[in-house]
């Protein structure tokens, strides 16, 4: 990797924080991410987020999953769907052409370096990244930026990076401190 990535819409960007006691990190993720990458063409008012936050518990809730989510949290494909849906909200809503799509990241030969290659790919092409970390911190982020040591965070839990050495995929040989599974990542972007 070459110098530093930073999403032009993270900079400056104030990440919504989730409340003391509820478990939506899967909902502010999907939301920071959008957030992030709209920036730079149209900002979202707080109105706008507002719409967003109401259609993503609407959402939650029309699937019969909203109180399992505030309280313990949310599956991986609840979370992915959401996401889904929220992009297509938001595009409404902005104008703005977004899509949600899975992280490519070959199977055969997946490890810690082909993760972090992916993801700093994304970066590079305008995309925020949605992740669940398991392990250490069983949480939904969105990735913003890489720099040689470090990817930077947009996260509703407070976390602003995680060391690249700690993140790998989970179930391998490697035992990493974040451990996220390879098919449950997607990358928010606008589309052009």
């Amino acid at each position: 990797m070459a110098g530093r990535i930073i999403l032009p819409g993270a900079v400056g960007y104030h990440t919504l924080q989730q409340g003391d006691l509820d478990d939506l990190c899967g909902l502010y993720a999907a939301i920071n991410a959008i957030c992030i990458v709209t920036a730079p063409v149209r900002p979202l008012s707080d109105r706008d987020v507002r719409r967003l936050m109401r259609a993503g518990v609407r959402d939650l809730d029309r699937r019969y999953v909203f109180r399992r989510a505030f309280s313990k949290g949310m599956k991986v494909k609840v979370q992915r769907k959401l996401t889904k849906h929220l992009v297509q909200q938001a595009s409404a809503l902005t104008g703005i052409k977004l899509s949600a799509r899975k992280l490519r990241v070959d199977p055969t030969t997946s490890g810690q370096v082909q993760l972090i290659q992916a993801i700093e790919d994304s970066l590079n092409q305008g995309a925020a990244v949605v992740m669940g970390l398991q392990n250490m911190h069983d949480h939904f982020t969105v990735v913003v930026g890489a720099s040689t040591a470090r990817l930077y965070l947009a996260d509703s839990d407070g976390l602003y990076w995680l060391p690249k050495r700690h993140l790998g995929p989970c179930g391998g040989a490697d035992c990493y401190r974040h451990a996220v599974c390879l098919k449950e990542i997607q990358k928010i972007a606008t589309s052009q």
